[in-house]
């Protein structure tokens, strides 16, 4: 987390499990369908390798909304 460098980045696994837990303070049916990644940053040979990584560790649909569209996040809803 840049500003903060000496707290460690929390896992993904962590932070979809505390996004459900605070999105259950108003919808007990809240749950995360999927994971949207801005690659932007990464190498265009590494983009795709990294969403799959993510999808692979969190067992949800894995894009870059941006250049690849939304479609498999609305399949996932």
């Amino acid at each position: 987390m840049r500003g903060l460098p000496d707290f460690a980045l929390p896992g993904l696994k962590e932070c979809i499990a505390v996004n459900e837990q605070m999105g259950r303070i108003v919808n007990p049916a809240c749950r995360v369908i999927g994971v949207s990644v801005n690659t932007s940053g990464l190498p265009k040979d590494r983009q795709d390798d990294y969403l799959e990584s993510v999808e692979r560790e969190t067992g949800l649909p894995t894009v870059d909304a941006f250049r690849q569209g939304a479609g498999r996040l609305v399949d996932a809803l």
